[in-house]
């Protein structure tokens, strides 16, 4: 009998949050697995080669000499929530947690606000009654749902600042000032926001490591340990994408067969179009962008260092400083509209915002609240002139949640 082979679409990838270092169990099928994009593996060996300079008495060189390396694991995921119709709760949890957990996005669960009477508002900002928190930091990245009054009444801005006195500084900039005549309220959801742990309590907590396990039609390959950085694009009209990328330890290469998937989350992931909704989808300065495409890249590194206590040589993957980056492209207009170089010159700080989906429990959002705009060139889309700008994310703080504040991703 010829060597059984293996089809490289029947493959499945699941990845669990360890307890501690011991807590070394395989994801479970029922709840672990995320959908990935076929093209989008990339599996490193955890071998490699250092060729021998030992004389040999010929010039023949001596056997190679194998060492390990650090144990590396990338895939591509499209961005879902949990389901269309579905509520968040404490419990349930959008599909890629896990994944984005253990690239240093602690996750913090708000439960919904219902809709109050705003106490003041401007073109810019909501007051919000007292059912919000009065801490400062709680809301940001998190959607307000406007109701009543005509001009604003179904708008969805996201919260860029948010003061203990409930003022919520906005995303977008509205034509026709907030006042106490509208209504906010905040929808069931999870944030997910990068970290700087204090010490190593924090870190357990903050950047968490995880088990991933690949499976390629009949054979399992095994990581544990492991941390890694998070990327996010997306297009016009079409899903967003997160493409991560692990460090860890090499814990092995086995048949096993794939386990049935009954569980995974199968639904449509929703596209960048603004659909029904009042509110513009794609926010840049406050103020709405004919883009092309967006990417937020984290500007982060993961590295497994040496240690010769593990099977291979190299210990759990590390999370290093990061210098997050958004670049978008949007349509080239006239100076009065957007005036890039003159945000360059100045060191200008911008908020920025995406929005996808329209049904509650399929919805997701990535905030930027300061951005200080850095570059800018032309481009061309079709027969238009565009203009690519860089803008680097910056922490204005921490959050509520002691988490850093230089981007956070919603799902609500």
């Amino acid at each position: 009998m010829s060597d059984p082979t293996q089809r490289s679409a029947f493959i499945a990838v699941g990845i669990r949050l360890m307890a501690d270092d011991n807590d070394t169990a395989l994801p479970d099928p029922a709840t672990d697995f995320i959908g990935i994009e076929l093209d989008g593996i990339t599996r490193g060996s955890p071998f490699t080669t250092e060729q021998s300079n030992e004389a040999t008495g010929s010039l023949v060189s001596g056997a190679a000499q194998v060492i390990g390396q650090a144990a590396s694991f990338a895939f591509t995921s499209r961005i879902r929530g949990a389901g269309p119709g579905v509520v968040y709760t404490s419990t349930v949890k959008p599909p890629l947690h896990a994944a984005l957990s253990a690239c240093g996005k602690r996750a913090q669960f708000q439960a919904a606000v219902a809709a109050a009477a705003l106490t003041a508002g401007s073109a810019t900002s909501a007051t919000l009654a007292n059912g919000a928190p009065a801490t400062a930091g709680a809301l940001v990245g998190m959607p307000l749902i406007l109701s009543g009054g005509t001009a604003n009444n179904g708008r969805l801005p996201m919260v860029t600042g948010y003061s203990a006195g409930r003022v919520a500084t906005l995303s977008e900039t509205f034509d026709t000032p907030l006042t106490t005549g509208e209504s906010a309220a905040i929808p069931a959801n999870w944030t997910y926001s990068g970290t700087t742990p204090a010490d190593a309590t924090a870190k357990a907590t903050d950047q968490p490591l995880a088990v991933i396990a690949f499976y390629r039609d009949g054979v399992l390959f095994k990581y544990t340990h492991c941390r890694g950085v998070v990327n996010l694009n997306g297009r016009s009209a079409r899903p967003g994408f997160a493409a991560f990328s692990f460090a860890g330890i090499f814990a092995g290469k086995t048949d096993a067969a794939v386990p049935s998937l009954a569980a995974l989350k199968q639904h449509a992931p929703p596209n960048l179009a603004r659909g029904t909704d009042a509110s513009n989808v794609a926010i840049f300065n406050r103020k709405p962008v004919s883009i092309s495409t967006w990417s937020f890249n984290d500007g982060a590194n993961v590295t497994s260092s040496e240690d010769p206590n593990t099977n291979i040589g190299f210990g759990a993957g590390e999370i290093g400083q990061r210098t997050p980056v958004l670049t978008i492209d949007p349509l080239a207009t006239l100076v009065a509209n957007r005036d890039v170089l003159a945000q360059i010159s100045t060191g200008a700080l911008v908020p920025a915002s995406f929005r996808y989906g329209t049904q509650a429990g399929n919805r997701w959002a990535l905030t930027i609240p300061v951005a200080q705009v850095t570059g800018e060139s032309d481009t061309q889309r079709d027969n238009l002139v565009g203009e690519q700008i860089t803008a680097q994310a910056i922490s204005q703080g921490k959050d509520a949640y002691l988490r850093d504040t230089d981007s956070i991703l919603c799902f609500y």
